[in-house]
């Protein structure tokens, strides 16, 4: 985790020096959105596993493991900082 948040601290200082306003992230696992979420990300979106279905609309298109249970969307504001 040390290594991740070193690479987190470069990215972002990378990034508003390209003048990008913020940074997003898209976290298929619930440990990643952990991660993220401690580091200052604030979450905007979610889309649950159990509520998107195939084409027949039966079954999901994921069934991960618990306690994998969807898609979350994360942003950094830079401009804050």
């Amino acid at each position: 985790m040390y290594l991740n948040i070193l690479n987190f601290l470069f990215c972002r200082e990378l990034a508003q020096e390209q003048g990008y306003q913020m940074v997003k992230v898209d976290c298929t696992s619930h440990i990643s959105a952990l991660a993220v979420s401690r580091l200052g990300f604030e979450r905007i979106h979610v889309l649950k596993y159990a509520e998107h279905f195939q084409d027949d609309e039966t079954r999901p298109v994921f069934n991960p493991p618990p306690p994998h249970w969807g898609v979350q969307v994360y942003i950094y504001k830079l401009d804050e900082l």
